[in-house]
């Protein structure tokens, strides 16, 4: 099976080339879609984390009087 996977970009088929160009390119965006949305929910809760520290310090200051 990769031997004429192989042939066939070797031969540089055009339809199969442009095929298979299409296929790595809508696996290259899901790939980025994918990381784009880790990276806002991590954000997200690094926000989440910060806004409790903060709120935790007041309530330390507040009741240390």
């Amino acid at each position: 099976m990769l031997v004429v996977g192989y042939t066939r970009i070797k031969m540089a088929e055009k339809q199969y080339m442009d095929a298979f160009n299409d296929e790595l390119e809508s696996f290259k965006d899901r790939i980025r879609k994918r990381a784009q949305a880790k990276i806002e929910e991590a954000m997200q809760q690094v926000e989440e984390v910060d806004y409790y520290i903060a709120l935790h310090s007041k309530v330390a200051q507040w009741c240390s009087g």
